[in-house]
């Protein structure tokens, strides 16, 4: 639609030329395609990088009426988890905010949801806390690997670079993504189970590193580990003994690039969450059923392009895993973690607001929120100003080029 959308504004500007002009030197019309192809290119190539407000609110104007009521879903959920512990929009100045942990989570949800926030303020405060913990112990942890792989996709999501992510002791640059993944720099990355090995193929793959052949892990190493520990019941633990419904969907978030190789781990894996799914779509996790778990079987299947609400194996009737997430939902917007709760909880309402993105997105013929390139445009409240950090410098150098050639061009037409 974005492509069409250009294209359809570039040809509206330009005229049928009259019969005179027609007539004219070939040389001066080549020279003018040229200029008109060159100004083609340049509003192609900026709509491939920068999702324009104007054509997200085209889109949204006609969006089906299941896409209308996400869009409701997400902003309440978006406003209830910004106003959870402060004033809305104040969450990042939270006392009770801590960057390095869990609550970094929130933070990444309220990013891709859209919501206004200090991002910029909590950026530096990650890269605050990176520091000082160099400085402490030379590293973010020697077993909990995920605090890297976290930390890299936050910080990475609210502007930053990963692998400048402030300065080590020695003056020497933090590189989030070496030291978290392919280069680990704590003990082992399956010390933290299953958890480590997921999160450092899905941050590898966020950010389509390149291994250097000489690494510590290979991507195919990681993988190869990952589906190694699959149960005989086809899911997966976060050690080996059983299946756990959050750790088995969060593996087929990560093998889901790798589903022509990995299909079979996939397909039965998939199997197992079927065969453990509740009358009422839910899921039951530590012998409770919670918000957190239907989110992350969701976001598995959205990283399938698997619509939660399509996929046979999942819906019973007319419930879905999208229906049953919703009997955890709170006035305010936010989620409980147990249908028990009498209050919305920061990362049941995070996750949820990450399965509720992913799956109005697979609906638009967008990304996963955890897929590589994925694109956000970031509402900071501080700057005003929206910035979209997928590959813009790319984009800057190519137009640049762009408008130089067209003045060469020009330049030769003149001279003819």
């Amino acid at each position: 639609m974005l492509l069409s959308f250009l294209f359809k504004e570039a040809g509206g500007a330009a005229k049928h030329p009259p019969a005179s002009v027609k007539q004219t030197n070939r040389k001066g019309f080549a020279a003018g395609g040229k200029r008109f192809i060159c100004l083609g290119m340049a509003l192609v190539l900026t709509g491939l990088f920068v999702r324009l407000p104007a054509v997200h609110a085209a889109e949204n104007s006609a969006a089906s009426a299941d896409t209308a009521w996400l869009e409701e879903r997400i902003s309440r959920a978006s406003e209830g988890l910004s106003a959870l512990m402060s004033e809305p929009g104040e969450l990042l100045h939270a006392e009770r905010m801590h960057p390095g942990s869990s609550d970094d989570w929130l933070v990444y949800s309220l990013a891709v949801s859209g919501s206004r926030e200090y991002y910029t303020d909590y950026q530096q405060r990650i890269k605050e806390h990176v520091e000082e913990r160099y400085a402490a112990d030379g590293l973010l942890d020697e077993v909990k690997a995920t605090d890297y792989h976290r930390t890299a996709i936050v910080y990475h999501t609210l502007g930053g670079d990963p692998e400048n992510c402030g300065k080590k002791p020695d003056g020497s640059s933090v590189d989030l993504i070496a030291d978290g993944t392919y280069d680990y720099v704590g003990r082992e990355l399956g010390l933290q189970g299953m958890n480590g090995l997921v999160w450092a193929l899905l941050t590898l793959d966020f950010f389509q590193t390149e291994i250097p052949a000489d690494a510590r892990y290979s991507r195919q190493d990681i993988i190869d580990e990952i589906c190694a520990l699959q149960e005989p019941e086809g899911g997966f633990g976060l050690n080996p003994g059983g299946c756990d419904v959050d750790i088995t969907a969060m593996v087929i978030q990560a093998l889901a690039p790798y589903k022509a190789d990995c299909g079979q781990v996939i397909e039965e894996a998939l199997n197992w969450l079927a065969s453990v799914e509740t009358d009422t779509c839910g899921f039951i996790n530590y012998h409770q059923e919670n918000a957190e778990s239907v989110s992350q079987v969701i976001l598995a299947l959205c990283s399938l392009g698997i619509d939660p609400e399509e996929d046979p194996r999942f819906v019973k009737g007319n419930l879905t895993p999208l229906a049953n997430l919703e009997r955890f939902s709170f006035p305010d917007g936010t989620y409980g973690h147990s249908l028990a709760d009498i209050k919305g909880d920061g990362i049941a309402t995070a996750q949820a607001l990450q399965a509720l993105v992913s799956v109005r997105n697979l609906r638009q013929g967008g990304r996963y929120v955890f897929a590589a390139g994925t694109e956000i445009s970031l509402n900071d409240k501080k700057t005003g100003i929206s910035h979209v950090w997928v590959i813009i410098p790319v984009a800057a150098v190519v137009i640049i080029c762009v408008v130089l050639v067209v003045k060469k061009t020009g330049k030769a037409a003149k001279k003819v």
